[in-house]
């Protein structure tokens, strides 16, 4: 039967893992968004630069307009990817639990619940950590999911004046 020190321990342990697989799901979303909007970005700037081979007569102000607006997008979307780049793949590192070597010398001297207790102290700490990892790297992840959502609604704002303009010249 085992002890409460043990149901402790298989807790503690079990917590850390699901702290641990929240961080790298995290990450993986934050690596996923950034391929998105590096895609997006392909895309903006091949608009862009068929954009200045149009030759139809605009008013240069609207012009201007229409540019910043895509312009706007392309600098915040820009900017989220290097974040997200950064999230995703360099964000701080913590430790988890401590190394078995490490561990065995503290241990050894030490009876069955003793151990249990000290690996299952490791494992609560280590899901702390973890688990106020994954709440900020969610948090960064949703928001910028929300700026990209409104980076993309100033792109095609841009975009469908510049067509507004174009329609109405023909």
């Amino acid at each position: 039967m085992p002890t409460s020190i043990e149901i402790w321990a298989g807790y503690a342990k079990d917590r850390f893992e699901s702290a641990s697989k929240r961080v790298d799901e995290f990450r993986n979303w934050a690596r996923q968004l950034g391929a998105a909007i590096g895609v997006v970005i392909g895309l903006e700037l091949t608009l862009l630069g068929r954009m200045f081979d149009l030759r139809f007569p605009i008013d240069r102000g609207l012009r201007d307009r229409c540019l910043l607006a895509l312009l706007g997008a392309l600098a915040i979307q820009s900017g989220l990817l290097f974040k997200l780049l950064r999230t995703g793949y360099v964000h701080r590192t913590i430790v988890g639990p401590e190394s078995p070597v490490v561990l065995s010398r503290h241990v050894l001297a030490e009876n069955d619940q003793e151990t249990q207790r000290m690996i299952g102290a490791y494992y609560a700490k280590a899901h702390e950590q973890f688990h106020t990892l994954s709440e900020t790297l969610g948090r960064s992840v949703g928001v910028a999911t929300r700026i990209f959502a409104w980076s993309i609604v100033l792109f095609l704002a841009g975009v469908g004046l510049l067509v507004a303009v174009a329609a109405r010249r023909l």
